[in-house]
């Protein structure tokens, strides 16, 4: 259910520094395996607890790192440290947090038995552990209030990768139909800072467009569906070692028109057969769009640019040989 705007712990004095731009978005397809041995956290049924939970190794979260996180039952994490906590912590929402984008309710709530598991498992060998989070047939409390049902249902995992501090959000089975997102046309799936005395959000990028073919935004917002089964969305950090490449020894690329308007259009050889990750910053470097990993075969890409200012934009294209950087000019 919503919750009044006070808060809920009692916050010590602490900050954080968070750089949300070192992210690189990467959309697959794969099959979506149920936690069938999990821990279980929630003792019964759940609306808006929060459960507190060992990461089981050091994660690091946008610049900072971290052993601990609170698992938010609308399908979220916070991270804190030590038992501390600010008016302003770092989130992950894999699905909804807050009451933003997804309120998820166990859809047990009407019976008083739990059917909607939250449960974790944490797996692999040391240096390549993964801690997996999963909310199972969970309902939504948005139905549940407008039309007194609850046949809508998702599960959704989310994914913590000791191994190059990769953090995902997996799709699983789901029906969505009516009434289920919280003023928004789909799920909230990104990363930033929350002020949990307002639940505002602030210094982040989510997730916007249409789930198959999403593209990252500051600071905060919804997609505009909801992802079918087996959509993975994964959050990798950059790496600062990529070189500088010239045009030829990539590919070759095509950006009109110039000065764009409404859309920048980009053609590449797909002959070549290079994938590559698309993104487009500031003159000073901050990503504004990331378009994740682009196929080589597509040969096109349409890249919508109606929100932006006038000014100098950069388009960034990392491949496995290093970095190409092309000025647009919007107006």
């Amino acid at each position: 259910m919503k919750l009044p705007y006070i808060a809920i712990f009692l916050w010590a004095c602490f900050s954080l520094s968070l750089s949300a731009q070192d992210y690189v978005l990467d959309v697959k397809q794969e099959p979506f395996i149920t936690l069938a041995n999990g821990s279980r956290l929630n003792p019964g049924v759940w609306d808006d607890e929060r459960f507190s939970l060992p990461i089981g190794f050091p994660f690091e979260f946008m610049g900072v790192t971290y052993d601990s996180i609170l698992v938010d039952c609308n399908g979220g994490v916070l991270f804190y440290l030590d038992d501390k906590f600010t008016d302003t912590l770092a989130v992950f929402s894999a699905f909804g947090l807050f009451e933003k984008g997804a309120d998820l309710l166990d859809r047990g709530d009407t019976s008083g038995i739990s059917i909607s598991p939250i449960s974790y498992d944490l797996s692999g060998v040391a240096g390549e552990q993964i801690l997996k989070i999963e909310w199972r047939n969970a309902g939504f409390f948005d139905e549940y209030s407008l039309y007194g049902t609850l046949n809508d249902s998702v599960s959704v995992q989310l994914w913590m990768h000791e191994k190059g501090n990769k953090i995902e959000s997996r799709i699983g089975p789901n029906a969505v139909s009516r009434g289920a997102f919280f003023s928004a046309e789909g799920p909230v799936i990104g990363m930033g800072h929350v002020d949990t005395l307002f639940y505002e959000f602030s210094n982040g990028f989510y997730l916007t467009g249409p789930s198959q073919s999403p593209y990252v935004i500051p600071p905060f917002t919804a997609l505009d569906d909801s992802p079918r089964e087996g959509s993975v969305f994964s959050f990798s950090p950059k790496t600062t070692t990529t070189s500088t490449l010239q045009e030829n020894e990539y590919f070759h690329i095509n950006v009109y028109p110039v000065p764009a308007q409404d859309y920048i259009h980009v053609e590449f050889d797909p002959e070549q057969g290079k994938d590559f990750t698309l993104e487009l910053t500031d003159m000073y470097g901050k990503t504004l769009k990331n378009y994740g990993k682009v196929e080589a075969l597509q040969g096109h890409i349409t890249i919508p640019v109606l929100d932006l200012p006038t000014g100098l934009y950069n388009l960034r294209f990392l491949g496995d040989k290093g970095l190409f950087t092309r000025k647009v000019l919007i107006e």
